[in-house]
């Protein structure tokens, strides 16, 4: 749960004893605040700043294997329509119609193997720098919930946010993995 950090003696009065708000942390030993979770937007702007440095992470990393990925889909999407401009020019000079033009293109091994090819690296593309982007949040997430004195990643501790259990504690490491995969 994402509770809003204590802010001292300009923090709000406790509310009274309910489903969301009944456990109390304590924030030093004489002072304590009420454990309510963080409202909609504030943790989605928290999560938005976070995702935008994972992104960056992701994306700098990844750069060479994204430009690689880039550079052979474009190979073969270049090799696709130079077979298919080929199979187009043997149509018109045959006098084939348009399903004999149909039937080349998705009979012909050249085009079946540049639509490989292109599809391959587009897959590797999109799901290789999506899988990497989870894997790093997950990382990060873990690492900054269970393991910094802020128990909060940059973007929650910008908006004053930090991550306990129900009664205001830590998180531990494998209750920080459960909550990155369950989406908290």
């Amino acid at each position: 749960m994402s509770v809003p950090a204590p802010s001292g003696a300009g923090a709000p009065p406790p509310l009274p004893p309910g489903p969301l708000n009944s456990a109390s942390v304590a924030s030093a030993p004489s002072q304590s605040a009420a454990l309510l979770p963080a409202r909609f937007w504030p943790r989605y702007v928290a999560w938005s700043l976070d995702a935008a440095l994972i992104a960056m992470a992701t994306s700098v990393i990844g750069a060479s294997h994204w430009r690689y990925q880039a550079l052979a889909a474009k190979q073969a999407y270049a090799a696709m329509n130079a077979r298919a401009a080929e199979l187009m020019a043997d149509s018109v000079l045959n006098d084939l119609d348009f399903g004999g033009f149909a039937r080349q293109l998705m009979t012909d091994p050249a085009m079946h193997a540049a639509g490989l090819a292109s599809t391959a690296a587009l897959t590797s593309l999109i799901f290789g720098w999506i899988f990497l982007f989870a894997l790093f949040g997950l990382i990060y997430e873990v690492g900054f919930v269970a393991f910094s004195p802020w128990q909060a990643t940059p973007g929650k501790r910008v908006l004053g946010l930090r991550v306990t259990d129900m009664a205001g504690r830590r998180l531990s490491p494998g209750r920080a993995v459960l909550r990155y995969l369950g989406g908290g």
